[in-house]
């Protein structure tokens, strides 16, 4: 993250001229009866530790050359210089929750449980207001689950993180973009390309303000859904191929299973279906027991450990391609497999 001057938006304000505007709101929460700094967004004070930001963060430390308040019998009238932001009032809140003394910030971030809202926020404002350490861990969360580590992402419960909804998939497209880091897109991305009509829309973030695609990422989703489409079907294809194992006990039975997972896959989509909505043919990095369960199939321990073979290699053939399915170009990325392990044949044989 580039360092430059602190931002001209963040002035100081005497109290007596705060107290000349307009009346502000304490917020609830983060109002410290013993608080040195008072930061104002949107009409809504939050009095918080200078002396506690200005150790962590460079922005804030300018603030220490101002005298140190004079001891009161209330502590509300302490004089307190005020610090204006043009900035939200819900995004600071959302940093300041994370930066107050026994806050759990880092805790949070180590255990993904941390809302988009607040990681947009430490995002925004992080890079923003120079808060090297707080944008860092959140941008380093974002890399932690939209992943360029395929057992990574395979591994994942889910394609957002917990907190997190589908369509939140747009919001962190444009945090990748707004951060350079381009090895998030492939994911984030290829998440949002399962969404529907919602992608055009997008969504309200928690300050009223709305999050849509760029139109050239919109134009990429577009794209590639049908790319998704073809790539998830052809694997799907390749893995129920009705060729038994070489080590088939029971050929004719494990032929006609695979026969059948692939009408149940003819069944499950249609072409127009499939445009329309992508995750009719299933998760495209997920196993082919979207389609239908090993139990449901039937076959023989051999062929089944060939399907399983067949469709894990589909999906890191896919994965190799991923930044290109979705119109990205990532530096680096890793491939899943190797290309003299694409050439072999499958484990198992077939016959």
């Amino acid at each position: 993250m580039s360092k430059s001057s602190a931002p001209s938006q963040a002035t100081l304000a005497d109290p007596e001229v705060l107290q000349a505007k307009s009346s502000p709101t304490r917020d609830d929460d983060l109002w410290f009866d013993d608080g040195t700094l008072i930061v104002v967004a949107q009409n809504v004070e939050f009095r918080v530790y200078r002396n506690h930001l200005a150790e962590r963060f460079e922005v804030f430390r300018d603030m220490l050359s101002f005298p140190q308040p004079t001891p009161s019998d209330s502590t509300d009238d302490l004089p307190c210089p005020a610090i204006h932001v043009t900035d939200s009032a819900r995004d600071w809140r959302n940093v300041l929750r994370l930066l107050m003394p026994n806050s759990r910030s880092f805790a949070l971030i180590a255990a993904k449980t941390l809302t988009f809202d607040a990681v947009s926020a430490c995002i925004r404002l992080g890079k923003k207001y120079q808060m090297t350490e707080l944008y860092s861990e959140c941008v380093q969360f974002l890399r932690n689950h939209y992943t360029t580590d395929f057992d990574r992402w395979t591994g994942h419960a889910y394609w957002a993180p917990p907190s997190f909804s589908d369509l939140h998939a747009i919001g962190v497209v444009n945090l990748a973009r707004l951060t350079g880091e381009a090895s998030i897109l492939p994911t984030a991305l290829l998440a949002c390309t399962l969404l529907r009509s919602d992608i055009l829309r997008g969504f309200t973030r928690a300050d009223g303000t709305q999050e849509i695609l760029g139109a050239e990422d919109l134009a990429r989703c577009f794209d590639a859904k049908e790319r998704v489409v073809e790539v998830t079907i052809a694997a799907r294809l390749r893995t129920f191929h009705p060729e038994v194992s070489a080590q088939c006990k029971s050929g004719p039975r494990c032929r006609v299973a695979l026969c059948s997972a692939l009408r149940m896959l003819e069944q499950k989509i249609s072409s127009r279906q499939a445009a329309e909505e992508p995750r009719r043919v299933g998760d495209p990095l997920g196993p082919a027991t979207s389609v239908c369960s090993y139990d449901q199939l039937g076959l023989c321990t051999a062929c089944e450990d060939m399907v399983r073979v067949r469709d894990l290699q589909a999906h890191k053939e896919l994965w190799n391609r991923l930044p290109e399915i979705v119109g990205v170009e990532v530096a680096g990325w890793p491939r899943a497999v190797r290309a003299e392990e694409e050439e072999e044949e499958e484990i198992g044989g077939t016959g």
